[in-house]
Formats: C-alpha cells, structure tokens, sequence
C-alpha cells in the first residue's frame, strides 16, 4: 500500500455508509443554497491507518519503494531525470508556454543534459538540442 509523504499528515476518515446517509439528510433536510461539509471527528494519521490495515489482514509492512518500477526496468525503461532536474525543465514550460499565466518568470534559461540529450530550459523557452 503506497504512502505518499511521510505518514504523518492526518486525515478526518468517514465510513462511506455515514458519508451517504449524511448525503440523504442533507437532500431531505437541507437548506437551498447552503454548503455542507461531510466529514468525521475522527482524525488519524495516514500511517496508522495503514499499520492498522496490514495488522486486520497479517501482512508485512515491510517493502521496497524501488519495487514498483522493477517491471519497467525489466523492459528496459530507466529514469532519465532527476526530480530537481524535471521540475525545473517543467517550471520552464510553464514560464513560455502558460500565456501569461506565471508572470514572475524571469527569462533565465539553462541547458541540462538528460541521458545524452541536451535540454534547453528556463524563462524564455524550453527545447531538446
């Protein structure tokens, strides 16, 4: 069971049988025009939940990130960019192609070199030489 960030994050949980009677009072009882917000009081954090679920069904927690990608590499896939080098090529994008919508680019450009390819990145454009 994949956990994204740490586990720490805390979440209100809501059994979905509490969350559709909330959904048929709402729609019986309701006022016109009001938002309602159908949540729990029940926080827990995302990582408890987890251990709690692996202990109801005797699983080991224990497990290796990497393995997800294993059957990928086994087609020959591999990861050309880092997660800094991606999210700067990406924020590049943004900066030409978003049509104004990022304003505070500031033109900068840089080259990375992505498993053999050269990238051109930054403010003003982003392209593979």
């Amino acid at each position: 069971m994949p956990i994204q960030g740490d586990g720490h994050t805390s979440r209100a949980f809501l059994w979905a049988g509490d969350a559709s009677k909330a959904l048929d009072v709402i729609f019986h009882k309701g006022t016109d025009g009001e938002t309602y917000n159908i949540s729990s009081n029940d926080h827990s954090r995302v990582r408890e939940v987890t251990e709690k679920i692996f202990q109801l069904f005797h699983l080991d927690r224990t497990h290796e990130f990497d393995d997800w990608i294993k059957f990928l590499r086994a087609l020959g896939w591999k990861q050309r960019m880092n997660f800094d080098e991606a999210l700067w090529v990406t924020v590049g994008w943004y900066c030409q192609d978003s049509e104004g919508v990022w304003l505070n680019c500031d033109g900068s450009a840089s080259t990375v070199v992505v498993d053999g390819d050269i990238v051109i990145a930054g403010g003003d454009h982003i392209r593979a030489v």
